[in-house]
């Protein structure tokens, strides 16, 4: 699914079971890691992928810090790549539920 601005998108998360949130660094007048800050304070075991196309190690060790499972750059992205990532992720995601305490 796909949702405009940080409150679209954690309307979707509310109403729908979401396995992993992709979230892209700007967002139309909004910073895309304050989304990431709130969606890791509600639901802190989905994971979160961060993608960005202006991003350098700073952007990167602010949306770990922040609570994203992994930081994409868009540069030299490709689908096996991005494919990838969101595999990775759900293999944490059933990993963390599985094993609550890990």
């Amino acid at each position: 699914m796909e949702a405009d601005g940080s409150e679209g998108a954690l309307k979707e998360i509310r109403k729908a079971a979401v396995d992993c949130v992709m979230v892209d660094h700007r967002l139309d007048g909004e910073d895309g890691l304050d989304l990431v800050d709130e969606i890791h304070k509600h639901w802190l075991t989905l994971p979160i992928i961060v993608l960005s196309g202006q991003g350098n190690e700073k952007v990167a060790a602010a949306a770990l810090r922040g609570g994203a499972l992994r930081y994409m750059p868009k540069r030299g992205m490709d689908a096996g790549a991005l494919k990838s990532a969101v595999d990775n992720a759900m293999r944490w995601a059933r990993h963390f539920k599985a094993h609550p305490s890990s």
